[in-house]
């Protein structure tokens, strides 16, 4: 199977996902997912770095890795997340999950943390305008 198509039928497991669970339960079980992906591809890397050098290394990197189109990190207290690829197919395939889908893309996040720094950091939504959400940090 094409990793391609694996990709685009992540909305609709959200979806079924929240129909099961609630949006409650998807969103943690999608939260918690998505530190694995992370802490495959990072590994044990022997890193050690302050809080904000792993925020916006991480972010750059899950960038990279197309978790978001663009990040903007805000010192250790704000991350801006838009253009989000699980957004995108979502409104492509006409579909109305709630948004636990994105807590799988914020997931790596926490999880790069944990493995690049002490103390990690926890990730909570904040707000969203449009496209552009606010997630903020707290170590």
């Amino acid at each position: 199977m094409d990793d391609g198509l694996l990709l685009k039928s992540l909305p609709c497991v959200v979806e079924s996902l929240e129909e099961l669970m609630g949006p409650n339960g998807a969103r943690e079980m999608l939260h918690s997912a998505g530190h694995k992906p992370a802490a495959n591809l990072i590994g044990a890397l022997p890193l050690h770095l302050l809080v904000e050098d792993t925020v916006t290394r991480s972010a750059d990197w899950l960038g990279e890795l197309g978790f978001a189109d663009i990040w903007t990190v805000d010192g250790a207290g704000d991350v801006r997340l838009s253009d989000l690829p699980i957004k995108c197919a979502n409104h492509a395939l006409d579909l109305a999950a709630d948004g636990a889908g994105e807590y799988f893309c914020i997931g790596p996040l926490e999880e790069c943390s944990r493995q690049m720094s002490s103390p990690s950091i926890q990730v909570d939504k904040c707000s969203q305008h449009g496209l552009v959400q606010t997630w903020s940090l707290k170590a």
